[in-house]
């Protein structure tokens, strides 16, 4: 009686710490991509900008905080993850991290002179997010 006890009491303990129905992630029902911020378009300011986000049982994001990246590429980060629309869970609150991540292409083709950049943007699953901003050079005539 007391292997079959101990037996039991270890199975229970095995399987405590999960759940036999896992909570899924939670998929993007909306987000917003930041513009390239000007200050770090013109510095050449490229990277990653990591930000740890809250969000309710309506998938509403509560909170954002960037945990990396370069500071001028942070503050925008930060406000645009606000915006993100997730979807609803049991769960009263989650946490999830969404990447931002930056890059700067020069495209020297001299026929595109009427374009100063353009911004493309790639939604990568679960939660990362690339802007890459293409610049072209001025030709003054």
């Amino acid at each position: 009686m007391k292997k079959f006890l101990f037996t039991f009491t270890l199975i229970v303990f095995c399987f405590a710490g999960t759940s036999f129905a896992q909570e899924k992630l939670p998929k993007v029902i909306k987000y917003l991509a930041p513009q390239y911020p000007a200050a770090a378009r013109a510095t050449g300011t490229t990277g990653e900008v990591v930000v740890a986000v809250k969000i309710d049982k309506d998938g509403k994001v509560i909170s954002s905080k960037s945990e990396s990246g370069h500071p001028l590429l942070r503050a925008i980060s930060e406000k645009i993850a606000k915006e993100w629309l997730f979807t609803k869970s049991e769960l009263s609150e989650r946490e999830l991290k969404i990447s931002f991540l930056y890059s700067i292409k020069v495209n020297d083709n001299r026929k595109n002179n009427y374009k100063e950049s353009i911004q493309k943007i790639r939604f990568r699953k679960p939660y990362r997010l690339e802007i890459i901003s293409t610049e072209y050079p001025r030709i003054d005539i």
